[in-house]
């Protein structure tokens, strides 16, 4: 089974008022072609760039799933076939691991609806961000090399 995210673009009136329903729609939809899902979560409720089904704003449903590749067709033929569900965007995530889908930002703050997000991991700041600090403190930084080689003869 190979890592993917799905973007689902809901009508938003449908969505805010029966939520749970949503949820179990789409859910419904993964499980039954045998995916596994790791995260979904409420990305975002925008006003769209132009109408979509007569829909002028729309309620964004990020999901990070498994799938066998096969059952990728079959995903989005019931996807178009629901009447909640407006749009439907699948890309496969390579080089994103499961401890990554766990862990990505999500813009709307909202809380996961299925999959934990774990505690944040501390980056290491950047070797550049070190080389200014080093400079602080001998004064000039290169300028001073270029004295020095002058002293000398």
């Amino acid at each position: 089974m190979k890592n993917y995210e799905g973007l689902f673009l809901l009508d938003s009136g449908y969505a805010s008022a029966n939520w749970d329903a949503v949820v179990k729609e789409i859910v419904g939809i993964l499980e039954r072609r045998g995916a596994e899902i790791i995260r979904l979560v409420k990305w975002d409720d925008r006003r769209l760039a132009y109408e979509i089904r007569h829909h002028k704003r729309g309620t964004y449903v990020l999901v990070f799933f498994k799938a066998p590749g096969k059952a990728l067709r079959e995903i989005e033929r019931d996807a178009q076939l629901s009447e909640t569900i407006l749009r439907l965007l699948i890309v496969r995530r390579e080089r994103m691991n499961e401890q990554a889908m766990l862990s990505c930002p999500i813009p709307s703050g909202e809380a996961n609806v299925i999959g934990a997000a774990p505690e944040p991991v501390a980056v290491a700041e950047p070797v550049a961000a070190a080389k200014p600090a080093a400079q602080a403190e001998g004064g000039e930084g290169g300028e001073g090399n270029t004295d020095d080689a002058g002293d000398a003869e």
